[in-house]
């Protein structure tokens, strides 16, 4: 079974996330998903078909958006977080390096 076989087996087997994080507070909160979920979910099935997941590339971009509202001047702090992993078969060697936009 080569990597990409094994990646699919990981999505069949793999449930949607629900959105259980509350992030912010008030007018501004927005639900997300916990790397903690994510980890619990995944992890177990990266080990059943034997396939390592590694962060190779982390970038970091902090910005600043100023913006006026009906309360009067605001600064927003932003933090985006952009991340590549590599994804190794541990049987055959393959890989691929995966990549958000």
């Amino acid at each position: 079974m080569g990597l990409y076989e094994k990646i699919y087996n990981v999505m069949c087997e793999s449930e949607a996330l629900e959105k259980s994080m509350t992030v912010g507070s008030g007018s501004f909160s927005y639900k997300a998903v916990s790397e903690a979920a994510v980890l619990n979910a995944i992890k177990p099935l990266l080990k059943k078909h034997r396939l390592i997941l590694i962060p190779i590339k982390v970038d970091v971009k902090e910005i600043v958006d100023s913006f006026e509202n009906t309360k009067g001047n605001t600064t927003r702090l932003m933090t985006q977080l952009s991340t590549e992993y590599k994804i190794i078969d541990v049987d055959t060697g393959e890989f691929e390096i995966l990549a958000a936009p």
